[in-house]
């Protein structure tokens, strides 16, 4: 079977892109999928988020192949020239979702960040399997009924590396206390006696400076994956802009979920990320 390779870069939320967008594109076109990892291979600033490898936490994909050779220059330039189809680099060249990359028949190397779920939409119920983590610990349980009896509400508050790290802060950009007062005062007017669950980075921070009647705030120190999947099974969920809390809010299985995104989503407004939002989600 001919293989696909998809270059796997960022943090936990931005590889589950890159593998959903993998999946659905091997599927299409019949070839098996290969996830590489050189990014993880160099070192980072000190003052980031460490990254590495995280989606072998998620135990219906530990079997996928990886590996870890770069593009060489070579490669590079020969996939400019459309003769040699065999060493073509698909480079995604924008937000936007470009369907484009599905007509990639070719042996083919796939580099982006691919945040649409108009890549991987179709396939739904195979990634909600894949990225599906057991509830075993025991206070975890506990914590998934309470959330699943109650009119339970998410709230993702990214700050970490998008407030100490300079260059993370100019191209995200921080969601400000107004985005949450005005998203948890929608879901006053819209849900019945609304449980509030706070996740964050720092959630001294978000206990000092955002007041809300009805909260818990989530320390489990398990994993960030659990955060993830504690946010999954809320009724309803209000993002960050994160990938990360994308993916809690996207992996909620309620079919009569409220999620609140924040309408800008990188800093520079002039980005197109018209498809990063799924349709039925409340932009503010």
């Amino acid at each position: 079977m001919k293989k696909m390779r998809v270059y796997i870069q960022g943090g936990l939320g931005n590889q589950m892109f890159q593998f959903a967008f993998g999946k659905s594109l091997a599927q299409r076109s019949r070839r098996k999928l290969v996830l590489n990892l050189t990014f993880y291979n160099q070192s980072f600033d000190t003052v980031t988020t460490p990254r590495e490898y995280e989606l072998s936490k998620f135990e219906n994909i530990k079997d996928i192949e990886i590996e870890s050779k770069p593009i060489t220059n070579l490669k590079k330039i020969l996939s400019k020239i459309s003769f040699f189809n065999f060493f073509k680099v698909a480079y995604e060249k924008s937000n936007r979702f470009c369907e484009k990359m599905f007509s990639e028949t070719k042996l083919c190397d796939f580099v982006g960040y691919f945040q649409s779920e108009k890549y991987f939409v179709e396939i739904r119920d195979d990634i909600l399997k894949d990225f599906h983590i057991p509830v075993e610990n025991e206070d975890l349980k506990r914590l998934v009924h309470e959330i699943g009896v109650s009119n339970s509400v998410s709230v993702h508050i990214r700050r970490g590396d998008y407030v100490t790290n300079k260059a993370a802060a100019s191209f995200h950009g921080l969601c400000g206390l107004d985005y949450y007062e005005r998203a948890i005062n929608l879901i006053k007017k819209k849900v019945e006696k609304p449980n509030f669950y706070f996740f964050s980075d720092d959630l001294e921070w978000v206990k000092e400076n955002l007041k809300v009647e009805n909260a818990e705030y989530v320390s489990q120190n398990v994993g960030p994956e659990w955060d993830m999947q504690l946010m999954k099974y809320c009724k309803h969920n209000i993002i960050a802009n994160s990938s990360f809390s994308w993916w809690g809010a996207w992996l909620n299985e309620n079919p009569d979920k409220i999620v609140i995104a924040p309408k800008q989503w990188f800093a520079d407004s002039k980005l197109d990320t018209s498809d990063i939002i799924p349709e039925g989600w409340v932009k503010l």
